[in-house]
C-alpha cells in the first residue's frame, strides 16, 4: 500500500517498473511516469556559409515521436565562425530540434547575406551533442518527421533519411559519419562535400530565392526520400563550374580573417558533373592522369588510325555543353570538359561576345 500526500489518499500496488508505477483506487487503475531529467552540453555550428555573431538559436525538447513538449530554450550564435553552446540542465527530453536564424557570410559573393535565412536539425542528445547545422541537416530532418510519423524509431529514421540524402547528391560513398558532425572547417572530404553542395543550392540567389528554394527541396526530399525534378540541379552544376576555385579562395581567406586557418580539399570532385548518381567519377584525382601517345604517326595514303587510350576517368570525344540564360536576357553555355585533370576545365562564351577561361 502506498499513500500520495498530494491527494491525501491510499492507493495499492498493481506494478512497478524502473520507469513508472501502476496503483489501484475504488475509482481507478492510474499509471504514473517517472520523468528522469538528464544535462547535457550542446555545441557546434551554424553554416551555410558561417552565420554571423548574434544570429538567433532555440532549442526546441521533442517526444519519441517528434512532438514538442512545450519547452523551448533560447541562445545564440557567439562568433562569426557560426559557433553556439548552451549547457542543457534537467532536460526531460533527450531529443532536440535546432533552430538558427541569421545573416551569414556568402560564399559565391564573398560578402554577408543582406537577408536572414533559417536552418535546423534534429539531433538525439544522448548519442551526440555536439551538433552543427547546416545545409544536410536542414533537407535531413524534414525527412526524419515524416518516416517518424509513418511509425519508425528515431535512430533508424535518421540513419535511413541520411542515406536518401547522400544517395540523391551522389555522396555515398565519401561521408560515412553524420552530418550533424561535419564543419566546413574540418579540412577533410566530408567538409568539401558540404562546401560544394552548400554552394550548389546557393548559386546567384538572393537570400529570399535561397529560402525559397531551400523550403522546396525540403519539402521535396521530405515526402519522397529524393528529388523528383533535377532539371536545375543540372543546370545549376554545369553554372558552378567556372566558380567553384573562387569559392575555394573566397572561404579560406575568409577564415582567415578570423584567424582560423582552413584546408579545403578539391572542390571539384564533390558534384556530380554528368548526373550519374556518382560524384567523383568524372574528374582526375591527385596522382590519377590520363596516358595517351603523344606523337601518332599516320601513314600517307591515310585510313583509320586507332589511338590507344588509359584513363581513370570517362572520356569524351566532344565537350558536356549546358545552355543558360541569365536574368539580364543575355545568354550563353557553359562547356565542361571532364577529361582534363585538376576537376576540368570550364569556358563560358557569352552572347555579348566575353569568353572566360
Amino acid at each position: 500500500v502506498i499513500t500520495l500526500p498530494d491527494l491525501k489518499r491510499t492507493f495499492s500496488i498493481e506494478s512497478i517498473t524502473e520507469n513508472e508505477i501502476v496503483v489501484h483506487s475504488i475509482e481507478a487503475i492510474i499509471t504514473y511516469h517517472r520523468v528522469s531529467k538528464k544535462d547535457y552540453i550542446l555545441s557546434g555550428k551554424v553554416e551555410k556559409g558561417p552565420f554571423i555573431r548574434g544570429s538567433s538559436i532555440s532549442i526546441e525538447l521533442l517526444d519519441s515521436k517528434l512532438r514538442g513538449v512545450g519547452k523551448v530554450y533560447n541562445t545564440e550564435v557567439v562568433d562569426n565562425l557560426g559557433s553556439f553552446s548552451y549547457e542543457c540542465k534537467g532536460f526531460t527530453e533527450s531529443i532536440v530540434e535546432i533552430k538558427a536564424n541569421g545573416y551569414y557570410y556568402n560564399e559565391k559573393q564573398d560578402t554577408l547575406s543582406k537577408g536572414t535565412i533559417t536552418l535546423k536539425a534534429l539531433v538525439d542528445l544522448s548519442k551526440c551533442s555536439n551538433a552543427n547545422i547546416n545545409i544536410f541537416t536542414h533537407l535531413k530532418s524534414t525527412r526524419i518527421k515524416k518516416l517518424v510519423s509513418s511509425g519508425m524509431d528515431f535512430t533508424t529514421a535518421n540513419e535511413q533519411a541520411q542515406r536518401e540524402l547522400l544517395d540523391a547528391f551522389g555522396l555515398s560513398s565519401h561521408i560515412k559519419k553524420d552530418v550533424s558532425s561535419i564543419s566546413m572547417t574540418d579540412g577533410t572530404d566530408e567538409a568539401a562535400a558540404l562546401i560544394a553542395t552548400s554552394s550548389l543550392i546557393l548559386m546567384d540567389r538572393s537570400d529570399a530565392e535561397l529560402a525559397e528554394y531551400i523550403a522546396a527541396l525540403s519539402s521535396e526530399f521530405g515526402g519522397l526520400g529524393y528529388f523528383y525534378n533535377r532539371t536545375q540541379f543540372k543546370y545549376d552544376v554545369y553554372y558552378l563550374a567556372r566558380d567553384l576555385s573562387t569559392i575555394k579562395y573566397n572561404l579560406i581567406n575568409k577564415y582567415q580573417s578570423l584567424n582560423k586557418a582552413v584546408n579545403i580539399n578539391d572542390l571539384f570532385r564533390f558534384i556530380d558533373w554528368n548526373s550519374d548518381g556518382i560524384v567523383g567519377n568524372e574528374v582526375l584525382k591527385e596522382g590519377e592522369s590520363v596516358v595517351a601517345p603523344s606523337v601518332v604517326e599516320i601513314p600517307a595514303e591515310g585510313g583509320y588510325l586507332t589511338v590507344q587510350i588509359t584513363s581513370p576517368i570517362r572520356i569524351y570525344l566532344e565537350a558536356q555543353v549546358a545552355v543558360y540564360e541569365n536574368n539580364n536576357g543575355s545568354s550563353g553555355e557553359i562547356v565542361f570538359n571532364p577529361s582534363i585533370g585538376g576537376g576540368g576545365s570550364t569556358r563560358a562564351r557569352s552572347s555579348r561576345g566575353i569568353q572566360y577561361e
